[in-house]
Parts: C-alpha cells; sequence; structure tokens
C-alpha cells in the first residue's frame, strides 16, 4: 500500500477547508447555510475565534497551498501565489471596532479577550456594559390602537395585531430586495429599549438586515427620524452564559435592542438586505423595555 506523502496529506487537508468553506457559503439558502458546519460552530461556541470562521478558514487554505508548492518544489507557481495573496490582504478594510477609546479595558477584557469577541466587534462594547438592563427587559404587545403601514401587501397588516401566530404579515415577493419597511404608529410616545419581530412558524422569513429609526411624531409634516440600530447582516439575537459572554440565538429570533432607552411614538423597520428565496414574514410586535421580568 502507498505511503502517503507530507504533500498528499496538505492537499487532502485544503480540500476539506475548501468544502467546509462552501458549505458555509451565502450561496445556499439560508434555511439550509444555518446548518453548514461553519456557521453551526458558530453559534455552538459564540465566536469561537478572534476573527469570522470563513476568513479563518481561508487564511488557512492558503497556508495549505503555499506548503503544497513549497513541498512540489513548484516556486514559480509560489510566487506568483504569493504576490496574489498580498495584493488580496493589502486592500482597504471598513474599521469594525465599536470599542470607545474612553472604555476601561480591564473591565471588559475576560470578554473581549474571549470567543465573545465577534459578538462585541459587531453591536458595540455597549453590550457588555448594559448587560444586566438588558438581561431585566421584559416585552409588551402593541396595544390595540397601534396603526400599521408597510411597503407592501397592506391588507395582511391586521395579522401582526390578532395575537394569531398562525397569521403573518408577509412582503409577499418570494425574496428580499433590501427596500422592504414596517412602519409602527403607536398611540402615544412611550420609552423603548428594543423591539421583537416574531415570525415563529415561518422561520426561514426572517429579515436578511435590518435597520430601526424612530420618530416621537408620526406624521410626515413633523417626523424627524432618528436612527438607533442597524445591523447589515442579522445574526440574531443576543443572550448571556450565566458568566456574562454574549453570544447569539439562531437568525429566526429578532430582537433587536437598541444602545440606550429612547422615547418614540413612531419604529420605522427597514429590511435592508437581500434574499433569493425567501419573504420577510411578521406574524407579531412586541416591545421591548426595561424593568424586571
Amino acid at each position: 500500500r502507498a505511503i502517503s506523502q507530507p504533500g498528499d496529506r496538505i492537499r487532502q487537508t485544503a480540500w476539506v477547508l475548501s468544502v467546509l468553506l462552501l458549505l458555509d457559503s451565502s450561496l445556499w439558502a439560508a434555511d439550509y447555510a444555518q446548518a453548514m458546519p461553519l456557521q453551526a460552530i458558530r453559534r455552538i461556541v459564540p465566536g469561537w475565534l478572534f476573527l469570522p470562521l470563513s476568513t479563518v478558514t481561508a487564511a488557512s487554505m492558503l497556508m495549505l497551498a503555499s506548503f503544497s508548492l513549497i513541498i512540489a518544489g513548484r516556486w514559480r507557481s509560489l510566487a506568483v501565489f504569493v504576490l496574489l495573496a498580498g495584493v488580496f490582504t493589502s486592500l482597504p478594510r471598513t474599521a469594525s471596532s465599536h470599542i470607545p477609546a474612553d472604555e476601561s479595558v480591564e473591565r471588559f477584557a475576560s470578554v473581549v479577550i474571549s470567543p465573545s469577541y465577534q459578538v462585541v466587534r459587531d453591536n458595540g462594547v455597549w453590550i457588555l456594559r448594559d448587560r444586566e438592563a438588558i438581561q431585566s427587559m421584559r416585552s409588551l404587545a402593541l396595544p390595540p390602537e397601534t396603526r400599521l403601514q408597510a411597503s407592501s401587501h397592506l391588507e395582511a397588516l391586521t395579522n401582526v395585531l390578532d395575537q394569531d401566530r398562525s397569521t403573518r404579515w408577509s412582503s409577499e415577493r418570494g425574496f428580499q430586495t433590501g427596500d422592504e419597511w414596517l412602519l409602527i404608529e403607536l398611540p402615544e410616545a412611550r420609552p423603548v429599549r428594543g423591539i421583537a419581530l416574531r415570525a415563529e412558524r415561518f422561520y426561514t422569513d426572517y429579515p436578511r438586515g435590518l435597520a430601526i429609526e424612530i420618530s416621537k411624531a408620526c406624521d410626515s409634516a413633523s417626523a424627524e427620524f432618528q436612527a438607533v440600530a442597524r445591523h447589515p447582516s442579522w445574526l440574531g439575537a443576543i443572550r448571556y452564559t450565566d458568566a456574562g459572554f454574549p453570544y447569539y440565538l439562531p437568525s429566526h429570533q429578532v430582537e433587536v435592542v437598541f444602545p440606550e432607552s429612547v422615547s418614540a411614538r413612531c419604529i420605522r423597520v427597514l429590511q435592508i438586505a437581500q434574499d433569493r428565496h425567501y419573504d420577510w414574514s411578521v406574524d407579531s410586535v412586541e416591545l421591548l423595555i426595561e424593568g424586571e421580568r
């Protein structure tokens, strides 16, 4: 039986990593992508590493490919490969750190230097600072007097207020284009710390990206909307371990928490991402407010 050479083992490992990266690709429909290996590990072990898993996998593939070329003595190919990798890694990146310079590093060091770093980087250090307040939040159903508007399918908006989880409002397109919206007009302004969009029976129809804007007035003449949350890629509601480490729930759990409590009468929910396979559906909306459960 032939003895496996080091180059063969490297190539085999590279193929495995390639398959894992492909299975975690956004080319897959959302309900399948959530169960793919890299995404599953990311949810089971929050963040897992300081970098996104796809980045780590791609970097591992680059290193293994380089070793394979060295062992094979293909120096010209290696030189071209290193040149291309250098060009790719030198491309400008958007700064993603949300940790203010005046925060106490020591206070949050055990969380920031941990598998939860990814969650903190995505949302901001306030999810650590306000952990107790966030954990004590309670949800309130929309008052019956609430008025709703939407980008489409207006006749189904009553389903959001009927307290029946088997009915829903949806964009009725069969896909998400990034221009869908839902406007919630409360009977009066009130303090709100977040908003929950439920669609439990339609778990594949969660918004792929979200932005939330609020206003103290609702008429078009005096309404001045203020952005309070923006998630270009929605990953799921945030929960905490007993030790205080944040992690993501599955993506269909849509609870958007604001950095601070705000007074709002009008809440505009914008769906800002795209999906070729699924609608955006909502069967009920709840307000998240601070206070003991």
